[in-house]
């Protein structure tokens, strides 16, 4: 289905002030969703809506951001105006309900080769929906318009939002419409599992193309011991690499998304030297070369598409993380966050083990009453809200009581582990018929790291 909407260039900007010598102070406006009907038509409304999302400083990171968000979900709104020949100024109650109907509807929702929409989803959708119809009603002066006994029948409702022990609790506005789904039941997403991510690397192992096969390695190497979010991979910059190998005490810089607004805030994780060695190698063996023969200028994002040679999108990351399960013939759903999980329960098992802690409660204590160590896993994690840690403190529980073997794997170095990821992405790629001067030096780097470990032992 073709998009309603494009985004504003890279460099665009608007007016912010006027000074007296009449020239204007210009403030950044990249990435901004412009919509259209889908016959081409401007779409007023919807577009100062957008703008007006965007001086309140929604989030525009990764080319676009929560403005791209709201900007695919009000779509389906602009979409069904156009086919029903509505203008959406002159929406009622009866037909943002028929609007919801086809949604929950959708023949989408029953296609073999598309993932169903979610309740939740929905849910979201008509949120938004509501939301620009609120507005509509507010700058053409139709107060009545969308209200508890509007035009269109919503309602804004109150939330208050516990954010930690200690802190305030935040307050948040929703709309709710009574033809709103309810949202669907939350799916608790589990680590991936050992054996899945094994058979993950065997598939990569198995990809022809040299360069391809080569970033996927790099891809899942940094997923699995970094436990970094799609948008925050994508982030990294070749020079970000290259800091950490020439400082390894500083650790590898992580952009750390789930932040408000449009301000970058970073983390820096500790990452091995043979890591550091291994994603160098795929710079200059791989990268550098593949922005030569395209003829390109270099963004120097670690990431970059072997068609166009610019960096990839996060939704890159997880369609490249369904395409290698299903090469690895893997029937449950795998996704990039299932690495993250993994991690951070991981780091969980070994804080546990070195605290010596009992229950959950005592981790959750010295996580709200100690500011270092709160620091410490934030700096590892990138989570903001310690609440929404509570899943990956009992799921590090349940393995520690569980699976003895869980316990005796996270007593080993984090090093090594990644050490032993290394050496099976070698032996796949080996197994898969594929050799190359890469290999023999990334051999070369284990064999000088595993001879260091045993002269230190």
């Amino acid at each position: 289905m073709t998009k309603l909407y494009r985004l504003t260039s890279e460099h665009f900007q608007l007016p912010l002030a006027l000074l007296p010598d009449q020239t204007y102070i210009y403030n950044s406006a990249s990435y901004i969703p412009m919509l259209r009907y889908p016959n081409g038509a401007w779409c007023h409304y919807s577009n100062c809506y957008m703008h007006s999302l965007y001086r309140k400083g929604l989030s525009r990171n990764n080319k676009g951001g929560t403005l791209k968000t709201y900007a695919g979900n009000i779509s389906h709104l602009l979409r069904f105006c156009s086919n029903n020949a509505i203008d959406i100024s002159q929406m009622t109650d009866s037909l943002f309900i028929l609007f919801m109907q086809t949604l929950l509807n959708d023949k989408k929702s029953l296609s073999t080769t598309h993932a169903a929409r979610s309740k939740t989803s929905i849910l979201t959708i008509g949120k938004n929906c509501i939301d620009l119809l609120a507005y509509i009603g507010q700058i053409t002066g139709r107060d009545e318009f969308v209200g508890k006994d509007g035009v269109i029948k919503a309602e804004k409702l109150k939330a208050e939002i516990n954010i930690g022990e200690g802190r305030k609790r935040i307050t948040k506005y929703y709309w709710y419409h009574r033809s709103f789904p309810e949202p669907s039941p939350d799916k608790k997403r589990f680590p991936i599992t050992e054996a899945n991510s094994n058979a993950i690397i065997t598939a990569a192992a198995g990809t022809e193309d040299l360069f391809l096969r080569k970033r996927r390695f790099v891809m899942l190497k940094l997923l699995a011991h970094t436990g970094c979010r799609r948008s925050e991979l994508v982030s990294i910059t070749t020079h970000d690499v290259y800091a950490a190998l020439h400082d390894p005490t500083i650790g590898l810089k992580l952009m750390t998304a789930k932040k408000r607004g449009n301000s970058i805030h970073h983390r820096y994780l500790p990452i091995s030297i043979p890591d550091l060695k291994f994603l160098v190698s795929y710079i200059e063996f791989n990268r550098i070369p593949k922005i030569k023969s395209l003829g390109v200028e270099d963004d120097g994002l670690l990431f970059i598409s072997a068609r166009t040679g610019k960096g990839l999108m996060p939704n890159t990351i997880t369609q490249e993380i369904s395409e290698l399960a299903r090469l690895a013939d893997i029937n449950e759903r795998l996704s990039p966050h299932m690495y993250r999980h993994r991690f951070i329960t991981q780091y969980f098992i070994k804080l546990i083990i070195q605290h010596d802690f009992n229950n959950p409660d005592e981790f959750r204590n010295l996580l709200i009453n100690t500011e270092s160590f709160k620091r410490e896993v934030q700096q590892w994690t990138g989570h903001t809200n310690i609440n929404s840690l509570d899943n990956y403190i009992h799921l590090a529980f349940s393995d520690i009581s569980n699976r003895n073997e869980v316990v005796e794997a996270a007593i080993r170095s984090e090093h090594i582990s990644s050490l032993l990821q290394t050496v099976r992405m070698a032996q796949a790629e080996i197994k898969a018929g594929y050799s190359s001067s890469s290999i023999d030096d990334l051999l070369n780097t284990i064999s000088t790291y595993l001879n260091e470990l045993q002269q230190s032992a």
